[in-house]
């Protein structure tokens, strides 16, 4: 069965939304905002969200599902989190953080358009033949 041009789309936009999470994360490793271990173990949970967009590629409709829950308690995390003040000596650090919080930002609308891709008609008739 040939897949739909909606779920290709988001697919894609899966796969470049968990690039842009690993690329952030590695930067915060490095500037030190994020543990050496937390790093490995956030690592692996985008191992295993890297199984999402094959699987929603191949018409899995709890995949589909899941992903969507899994995003909407990723944007109510985000919305919960509170920035602690930064301190007179960190501001370079500050300063150095806003391309990382501007990757974070551009991943809200991109999230959005995978889940709206994903719920088209098109994209529902896909995952109810599958």
């Amino acid at each position: 069965m040939n897949v739909p041009n909606n779920v290709f789309q988001a697919v894609i936009a899966i796969w470049a939304s968990l690039i842009i999470g690993v690329i952030i994360m590695l930067f915060e490793q490095k500037l030190g905002i994020i543990a050496y271990n937390q790093l490995v173990g956030i690592l692996i949970m985008y191992g295993l969200f890297s199984i999402l967009p094959y699987k929603i590629f191949n018409g899995s409709n709890a995949c589909r599902y899941i992903f969507t829950v899994l995003t909407v308690i990723g944007f109510f995390m985000m919305a919960a989190y509170e920035e602690e003040p930064i301190p007179k000596g960190e501001i370079i650090l500050s300063i150095i953080e806003i391309p990382l919080n501007i990757l974070s930002i551009i991943e809200i609308p991109l999230e959005i358009f995978i889940i709206y891709k994903l719920f088209t008609q098109e994209s529902n008739l896909y995952f109810s033949r599958a």
